[in-house]
């Protein structure tokens, strides 16, 4: 845990190009060692956690959905695969080459390729969401506070729109 994340959720931040992220009552860099005595945890710290919490909630909402993903365009390309093959074998057979069954089999795979990339994308996404929430849990647990979110999700024109209720629970 970086002293950076402790400040991230403080009121107390300020953050300009020539000093990077000091504290407002000092105006000094972070200085403290384990636990500074001056932290704030409130509007910052609030929205800190619907930023976050939103982005996580978000993907994990996706995460089956990806995984369904990328399943269903595997084996429509393993098909298409499958297909080429036969298709392939048969024409043989009566003698004729085409270049059709080579770009058959590269469409298969590029739909493969493609749905295992867009899962990787997700993942990632969905690993740096995740850590970050962590990070800033840890912050929280450091300074013996808890919160608790109240969230309204809602699909607003294709969109969604998170509603947060926080309330700090702790020190």
């Amino acid at each position: 845990m970086l002293k950076r994340d402790h400040c991230a959720l403080c009121d107390n931040h300020q953050f300009s190009i020539e000093k990077g992220i000091y504290c407002n009552l000092t105006n000094e860099p972070p200085a403290f060692n384990n636990k500074c005595s001056s932290i704030v945890f409130n509007e910052d710290a609030k929205k800190a956690i619907e930023q976050i919490d939103s982005a996580y909630s978000l993907l994990e909402k996706q995460h089956t959905l990806q995984k369904a993903s990328f399943a269903a365009y595997s084996v429509v390309g393993f098909a298409v695969l499958a297909l080429i093959y036969y298709l392939t074998m048969y024409l043989l057979e009566i003698g004729w080459v085409s270049i059709i069954t080579i770009a058959g089999a590269f469409f298969g795979l590029a739909i493969i390729a493609a749905a295992t990339q867009n899962l990787g994308k997700h993942k990632s996404k969905y690993k740096d969401a995740l850590e970050r929430k962590e990070n800033m849990d840890a912050v929280f647990d450091h300074y013996n506070i808890q919160y608790e979110t109240n969230v309204k999700i809602e699909k607003v024109h294709g969109e969604y729109e998170f509603d947060y209720d926080i309330t700090f629970i702790g020190n």
